[in-house]
């Protein structure tokens, strides 16, 4: 029997709180997680894993989530990953 293949999800996001709050959250439902702390972080990461979906915060330090959007969005690779946007 074929195994399913499991959801991955990435989290970028510099609060250690909002981290682990949605890796609890999106485990809960079965769903591999995997976080970074900043936008630079989290493109090399989404290349990396390739995630089926990026929670993506907006106000981090250094590089930003609309930095890293912009980015991600002209990536042939990455720029069909559905995001979420959140912000404190």
């Amino acid at each position: 029997m074929k195994e399913k293949k499991k959801i991955k999800a990435l989290i970028v996001d510099d609060s250690d709180i909002i981290r682990s709050a949605l890796k609890v959250f999106l485990e809960d439902y079965d769903i591999e997680t995997f976080s970074c702390v900043d936008g630079l972080e989290g493109i090399k990461c989404a290349s990396d894993i390739k995630p089926d979906f990026i929670i993506l915060d907006i106000m981090m330090p250094n590089f930003d989530g609309l930095k890293m959007l912009k980015v991600i969005k002209t990536l042939n690779d990455l720029k069909d990953i559905p995001v979420i946007v959140i912000s404190a």
